[in-house]
């Protein structure tokens, strides 16, 4: 257990987070028309901390979250780590009030 008050005390490895999902793309058609879906599906046991694209998606809309994954479209299928990237803060308070994502490929450590 950290002590919150003492800065030796923090240890990274403990406030690390990680959200892992794996990309799936599925094309087909039927009579009605041509139809393609993109999937990402969250590695529950390869995350850690807290999952801020999964909040986000709760409490501001899916539609909106998956706007800001900025490469999307531009990767293949497989097992990716997501990203905070652009990061803007409040003007008043310093505080960050928005950001996008990124699909960065996972490599897990050995």
């Amino acid at each position: 257990m950290n002590d919150i008050f003492n800065v030796d005390s923090f240890d990274e490895d403990e406030a690390e987070t990680k959200t892992i999902v794996r990309l799936t793309t599925s094309q087909y058609s039927d009579k009605n028309g041509v139809y393609l879906k993109k999937s990402l599906r969250y590695l529950k046991r390869k995350c850690k901390g807290h999952n801020c694209m999964q909040h986000d998606c709760e409490m501001i809309d899916t539609e909106n979250v998956v706007s800001r994954i900025v490469n999307l479209y531009n990767v293949d299928d497989g097992i990716y780590e997501v990203v905070m990237i652009n990061p803007t803060t409040d003007w008043e308070t310093g505080y960050i009030d928005d950001w996008d994502y990124e699909l960065v490929e996972y490599k897990e450590k050995p």
